[in-house]
């Protein structure tokens, strides 16, 4: 009966020991991400990574692709790429975002990364 016993509170305290590991990973996390800034080519992601699809010559097509589903990413001019999300409590600036598609912009919000794609959560988009 003992060694039940035991064994239950052993049990118990592995499990609140994994959630109180799992929220300080979730906050470090959330303390990791930051706000930023990133100025350059909105860019259809499905064109730009099948063939390099950006530019003047391109952006009728981005537009189109993008209104079509297409995501959406910011091509830096150090070369970076950053696919673009939206804020589903506050969807204005990137559906501003799309409007601007094959175009410049500056666009802010918070960096994320996760399985090696580098993302930005996009909090306000301003034409260049």
């Amino acid at each position: 009966m003992m060694k039940s016993f035991g064994v239950a509170v052993l049990a118990g305290l592995l499990t609140v020991s994994a959630a109180i590991a799992a929220e300080h990973k979730h906050e470090q996390s959330k303390a990791a991400a930051k706000t930023a800034s990133f100025s350059g080519e909105l860019v259809d992601m499905a064109c730009f990574m099948k063939h390099d699809g950006r530019g003047a010559k391109h952006a009728s097509c981005a537009q189109m692709c993008v209104k079509g589903g297409a995501p959406l990413g910011v091509h830096t001019k150090e070369g970076q790429v950053y696919l673009l999300i939206n804020d589903h409590g506050n969807e204005k600036p990137f559906a501003q975002a799309k409007l601007l598609a094959g175009g410049n912009a500056i666009v802010t919000g918070e960096v994320v990364s996760r399985g090696g794609v580098q993302a930005i959560i996009v909090s306000k988009v301003e034409k260049l």
